[in-house]
């Protein structure tokens, strides 16, 4: 089984203040229903076990994208709380609203996921809750003092 951080706010506070890193999840897609906390799962196309029940991830706006010099927009801090996989045309009508309630019908998710993902409607996918740590945000700010170990990536590839 492999190792990963899980604490309480003050120890994941003191963690990212001194530089400790965690696993990115973008919520590019969704940044406004998870701020306004109306998300609490998120499908992905994940191999089972990237992620496992407990386990502290660092949410993000985006992950992609950023161009040399943009640093990544740290949201929060998520724990993991649920894992199950599952075929991406099993959403129930119920996940929706869970899922940030901006799709009509589960079609309409659907067709918005396989397009996004580049998969099709009997693809598994996984399906993951989680729960905001509400990390303060200066404390997100902090750990952020570099551009994105993308951007840097990206400039020192095209040098």
């Amino acid at each position: 089984m492999r190792k990963f951080f899980s604490g309480s706010t003050d120890e994941v506070v003191h963690f990212i203040e001194s530089g400790g890193k965690l696993p990115n999840v973008s919520f590019a897609w969704t940044t406004k229903a998870f701020m306004e906390d109306r998300k609490t799962v998120t499908r992905r196309m994940w191999h089972p076990g990237k992620f496992q029940i407990g386990q502290l991830l660092m949410a993000i706006e985006k992950g992609q994208g950023i161009r040399a010099g943009e640093r990544v927009r740290r949201l929060d801090v998520i724990e993991v709380v649920g894992l199950v996989e599952e075929r991406v045309d099993a959403i129930p009508a119920s996940d929706l609203a869970l899922e940030g309630g901006m799709w009509r019908d589960t079609e309409d998710f659907i067709t918005m996921f396989c397009s996004g993902n580049g998969c099709n409607r009997g693809a598994t996918c996984i399906r993951m809750e989680f729960r905001r740590l509400r990390v303060p945000a200066e404390a997100l700010r902090r750990g952020q003092d570099l551009p994105g170990a993308l951007a840097i990536r990206r400039k020192e590839a095209t040098s």
